[in-house]
């Protein structure tokens, strides 16, 4: 397979391989330029921005744009398949063990993705997040196997799980339909 430089071409890509063992397949054939993907990012100064390429009914494509400092809360996505791709920066992943079946959430996983690494998402092996603990802007790639609605996150405050709705800052799928 030829490197797949540019979104529109993913899209057409994953949109032929709704297989689940072919995805991470397909992702791994990225070669993305972050000018490619700016015109689709959104930055906030409070908190980490979602931003939604692409969806069908079989998958989901998102960038997250994390500034220096910000993270994402401790959650999971209703036991889905999903990859997360380093366009820019470096991003830290963190696991936990637990969830709301114990109640509690414990770290047990901690790894630094630098720009072109990946990482592969299964809720089945508890709840994550991911941590810009650079000094630099991270831009995240996020393919999600089957969308999602709603998504489970831990309060560190409260020590609650709650239901999340799936919110974007931004919505680029009528730019990618065929």
């Amino acid at each position: 397979m030829a490197k797949i430089n540019n979104l529109k071409d993913l899209v057409k890509e994953l949109e032929r391989g709704p297989v689940y063992d072919t995805y991470g397949s397909i992702l791994k054939n990225i070669d993305i330029d972050i000018k490619e993907c700016e015109p689709y990012c959104t930055w906030n100064d409070d908190r980490h921005t979602r931003n939604r390429i692409f969806r069908n009914g079989g998958f989901e494509l998102m960038l997250t744009c994390i500034k220096p400092g910000q993270a994402t809360a401790i959650h999971n996505y209703g036991h889905q398949q999903g990859w997360a791709y380093i366009i820019q920066g470096e991003l830290t992943e963190v696991k936990y063990s637990g969830g709301e079946s114990t109640g509690d959430v414990a770290e047990v996983y901690r790894n630094k993705l630098k720009k072109g690494e990946m990482t592969y998402i299964n809720d089945y092996e508890g709840m994550h997040q991911f941590v810009n603990e650079s000094d630099k802007p991270v831009i995240a790639l996020h393919l999600f196997v089957e969308p999602f609605e709603y998504w489970k996150a831990f309060n560190t405050e409260s020590g609650a799980f709650e239901d999340v709705k799936s919110v974007y800052d931004s919505d680029h799928t009528a730019e990618f339909e065929s």
